[in-house]
């Protein structure tokens, strides 16, 4: 997966939308665990397809089976005083009764079919037509079948595979002429899964295969149209705590992100607008504290922003990564260099945070410091050997440390500015740095 596509969606698109099977079998097995387990296992390269359904299905047998236990076995009175659970041999005969129900011999022609697709819709141009065979051959037994007796592991493989071949959405869209070449059967079962399952199928192509383009446009579906909770985010900005705990206790998701607000959760909110009752009011939920927004902030960042010693604190408590890194690649040590104080950082370093970072342009620590003239900043890095080893690196510009202390006010075509203001020349921070052994001869 390309690095470009995983920064988009971390930064706009909440993963679950993407990898979309994990979190559909999560919900209908009734088993948060299965979207860990899962997690990924569609999106790789080379997936391999009779692994992933055999796991999937042992998933759905189990599953099945101890809700099949606790409805004929846990209404005795015997069972639900004393929480029976069931042995490994009732669980086995349950399971044949289950197994019984599937056509195991269409499941594994299916299989084989699965296994056949991914070579040909590598190269579509080339293997079109041979493609267009196999769907046509495993169209005539998937006509003889009984789709009601499909496991749930077959139905998300078979949906995903189909999903993945351009050849098979030509068929959707233009259906082939001759009597004897419709795919009436399986094309109307597609279309009814993805209809029964549209709360978490938001497109047709698969995620994995989608540009930046198509990204958006899945981006702009999640946030604007099927989430549509701006009203919860009002509610936070508006301090209406009594609604936003009604809509919180009925199960709406802590951590969603809204995209009219730059993808921001309502944790960022809290911190935003250093709203403690908020943050309170929040905490019995377990938010995330490292839920990014557009800019892959999270509210770690802005709590530094605003020097809120207390919100750092209490984020930090709760799990904040202080090693976490922003559309910039700056850590929350590089942000409090750019806004805020001495005491900020050093916090964040009581709490493990690394010292010696670098941001976008390969600029590091010391050489931001100097050039905002924070020479107290400067001093207590120059403490880190970390820190020392990198006093004579350039950024990608060719300036050291020691160039961002004496740019001069008039230094370069318009003087050293910040935001359209000039700075100063910072001769602390000079100093700091020559005792340290900064090398004159980079000047």
């Amino acid at each position: 997966m390309e690095p470009r596509y995983v920064r988009y969606v971390d930064a706009n698109i909440n993963w679950k939308y993407v990898d979309w099977q994990a979190w559909m079998l999560s919900d209908i097995f009734g088993d948060s665990s299965i979207n860990e387990k899962l997690k990924g296992a569609f999106s790789r390269m080379e997936v391999d397809w009779l692994n992933l359904y055999q796991e999937i299905l042992r998933i759905e047998l189990d599953t099945e089976a101890n809700k099949m236990f606790n409805t004929i076995y846990m209404n005795t009175r015997t069972t639900m005083v004393y929480h029976v659970k069931p042995t490994s041999g009732i669980l086995k005969d349950i399971r044949k009764q289950i197994e019984y129900n599937i056509d195991y011999n269409f499941e594994n022609k299916t299989i084989e079919f699965i296994q056949r697709v991914p070579g040909l819709t590598a190269d579509t141009k080339t293997n079109g037509g041979k493609l267009f065979g196999e769907i046509l051959q495993y169209h005539e037994i998937f006509e003889k079948a009984d789709v009601i007796r499909m496991s749930m592991a077959l139905q998300i493989v078979l949906y995903t595979i189909l999903m993945k071949s351009r050849v098979w959405h030509k068929l959707v869209k233009s259906p082939p002429a001759k009597k004897n070449n419709r795919l009436q059967k399986l094309t109307d079962w597609y279309k009814q899964f993805r209809h029964d399952y549209s709360y978490y199928i938001l497109s047709d192509s698969c995620p994995y295969q989608m540009d930046i383009k198509d990204l958006r446009q899945l981006r702009d579906t999640v946030y604007y149209t099927h989430e549509n909770n701006g009203y919860v985010f009002e509610m936070a900005e508006k301090n209406d705590l009594k609604g936003l705990k009604e809509v919180l206790d009925r199960g709406f998701d802590v951590n969603s992100r809204n995209g009219k607000r730059r993808f921001k959760s309502l944790l960022h909110l809290a911190v935003i607008n250093q709203n403690e009752e908020l943050f309170d009011l929040l905490m019995p939920y377990k938010p995330d504290p490292n839920v990014p927004d557009r800019f892959k902030m999270t509210p770690l960042f802005y709590a530094i922003e605003k020097s809120d010693e207390k919100m750092i604190q209490r984020l930090l408590q709760m799990g904040a990564d202080v090693e976490y890194r922003d559309e910039h690649n700056a850590t929350p040590v590089y942000w409090s260099i750019y806004c805020s104080t001495l005491p900020i950082l050093k916090l964040l370093s009581s709490h493990g945070a690394t010292m010696a970072v670098t941001c976008m342009m390969n600029r590091n620590c010391l050489i931001k410091a100097a050039f905002m003239d924070k020479y107290d900043i400067v001093q207590y890095l120059l403490q880190f050997d970390e820190v020392k080893k990198t006093i004579n690196d350039a950024d990608q510009r060719g300036r050291t440390p020691l160039h961002a202390a004496c740019w001069g006010a008039k230094g370069g075509r318009e003087g050293k500015k910040l935001a359209g203001v000039e700075v100063p020349d910072s001769e602390k921070s000079l100093e700091y740095l020559l005792d340290a052994g900064a090398d004159v001869g980079n000047l």
